[in-house]
């Protein structure tokens, strides 16, 4: 009966001991691998990893390049631009650029004008003190006044601009029945003579009646000058001056009158 026990007592030892030795073995066959594989797992990842930094920073640096590239080429395509167009400016201002025009003012020669009557009468402003009358008289004949200018040293010139100025027109009695004073440009050559009283001219203002003072401008006005310095034939630009109204019949000489220092020709020009 002892035998009995102890063969069984040795009978669940020996059992014992060998579901021990399984059952380590079975975990020492488990873990070992999972241990190899998660240190290999490691080893792929990190090298993954270091592969992707690796790209990651290559395109970075590739990226940058090219941005570096493209805002170094835009800046030197700006500086070639505004180059070009500083030099496109500046030689558009060397085709264009004109000379500067010149000014010249011109008063009337006092021999040359003068006044000239319905009935003949020639009177030279350098015989009336070097003033210009025109208008009626007491008889209700019409007067007319004529200035000229002399351009001579203009021949050959390209008007740019032009003026007649009359800073000073006198009144005497009642020249204002009259609308306004008809203003010609009449070339009448190198003498006044009484036929200079006949019709004809070019007109170039009519100035009312109530004004003391007035400038005639306009491309009618340049145009009749540079025909005058485009001829050989006369050095002189000559106007006359006459009411649009003969007379008012009044009995007395209503007249507009002014000296030669009140009226000037202004011209600007280039050769």
């Amino acid at each position: 009966m002892r035998k009995e026990k102890l063969f069984t007592i040795l009978a669940i030892l020996t059992t014992l001991t060998f579901f021990t030795t399984a059952l380590t073995c079975t975990f020492c066959g488990i873990n070992p691998p999972e241990t190899a594989i998660s240190e290999e797992s490691a080893e792929i990842e990190a090298e993954s990893k270091k592969e992707t930094e690796q790209t990651t920073s290559k395109e970075t640096k590739e990226e940058i390049a090219e941005e570096t590239a493209e805002e170094t080429f835009e800046e030197e395509t700006a500086e070639e631009s505004e180059t070009t167009a500083e030099e496109s400016t500046s030689e558009s201002i060397e085709e264009h650029e004109v000379a500067p025009s010149e000014e010249i003012s011109i008063f009337p020669d006092a021999d040359l004008s003068g006044l000239v009557s319905e009935t003949g009468t020639v009177r030279p402003a350098s015989s009336m003190g070097n003033q210009i009358v025109f208008g009626d008289s007491d008889e209700g004949d019409s007067a007319k006044g004529y200035l000229s200018f002399n351009i001579r040293e203009l021949h050959g010139k390209t008007v740019q601009d032009a003026e007649i100025n009359f800073s000073e027109l006198e009144k005497i009695n009642n020249p204002e029945f009259a609308a306004y004073i008809d203003v010609k440009a009449f070339n009448y050559g190198n003498t006044l003579d009484s036929d200079d009283f006949a019709f004809g001219g070019v007109s170039l203002a009519r100035i009312p009646t109530s004004s003391t003072h007035y400038t005639i401008s306009g491309d009618t006005l340049k145009n009749e000058l540079q025909k005058i310095l485009n001829s050989s034939e006369t050095d002189y630009f000559q106007i006359k001056l006459g009411l649009s109204s003969k007379t008012n019949n009044d009995g007395m000489a209503d007249l507009f009158g002014f000296s030669l220092g009140a009226a000037k020709l202004y011209i600007s020009y280039i050769d």
